[in-house]
C-alpha cells in the first residue's frame, strides 16, 4: 500500500521545555532579565523577580517544535495573574503573530495601559534548543518591553501555538513583580 507522508496530521504541541515523550529537548527555555530556568510540562516554579516600572525589561521564549522553528505561528506572554487564573483573565498580553513567510506582528490585550506601547519591540531568530542536544533548533522570541504601572499578581503565562494550531501554554510562578510609582 502507497503511504502519503504529507496526509500525516500534526498533533505535537511546542514546547519551552519537555517533548510529548518528557524528554528535555530546551534548556533555559523562558528567560526574564538574564533569570533563566528550565520549563516543565504546565507549571514552573520560577523566582519571583522584581523589575521598576519605567526601566526595559527582556522575556527571551525559546520554542522548540517537532515539525521546525518555522512552524511556530503565535506566542503571547501574559503578567500579572493570580495562582488559579487563566491566561485570558491578564489584562497585560503580549501577542506576537508569525505569518507563514516569517514576518511578525505585535498587538496586546492592555486595557489599563500597564505597557508602554512606544518601546514594545518582538524580535526572533531560529537558535539551539540546548548546547547539549543534538542540534535541534528552536524559535527564541525576545520580547523588550516597559511597565507604565504595577500589577496586582506577580505570575506570569505564556502560550505557544503551531502552525496546525496545537498549543501550549505554561505558569510561571512566583512571576514578575512590578514596582515603583505609576507613570500613566
Amino acid at each position: 500500500a502507497y503511504l502519503d507522508n504529507t496526509a500525516v496530521s500534526d498533533t505535537t504541541s511546542p514546547t519551552l521545555g519537555l517533548n510529548s515523550k518528557g524528554v528535555r529537548v530546551v534548556h533555559d527555555g523562558f528567560t526574564y532579565n538574564n533569570h533563566s530556568i528550565d520549563v516543565d510540562y504546565f507549571y514552573t516554579p520560577y523566582s519571583l523577580v522584581t523589575v521598576e516600572i519605567g526601566n526595559e525589561n527582556i522575556a527571551e521564549l525559546k520554542i522548540f517544535e517537532e515539525r521546525g522553528p518555522e512552524k511556530i505561528s503565535h506566542v503571547e506572554l501574559a503578567f500579572g495573574l493570580a495562582k488559579g487564573q487563566k491566561i485570558g483573565q491578564s489584562n497585560a498580553v503580549i501577542i506576537y503573530d508569525i505569518d507563514f513567510q516569517g514576518n511578525g506582528l505585535v498587538s496586546q490585550t492592555d486595557p489599563d495601559n500597564v505597557i508602554d506601547d512606544d518601546t514594545l519591540r518582538v524580535e526572533h531568530e531560529i537558535v539551539n534548543c540546548s548546547s547539549s542536544f543534538n542540534g535541534e533548533q528552536c524559535l527564541l522570541v525576545r520580547i523588550y518591553h516597559t511597565f507604565r504601572s504595577n500589577l496586582d499578581f506577580d505570575i506570569v503565562a505564556t502560550n505557544v501555538w503551531d502552525a496546525s494550531n496545537n498549543s501550549w501554554q505554561n505558569f510561571y510562578n512566583h512571576g514578575i513583580h512590578v514596582q515603583g510609582q505609576s507613570i500613566n
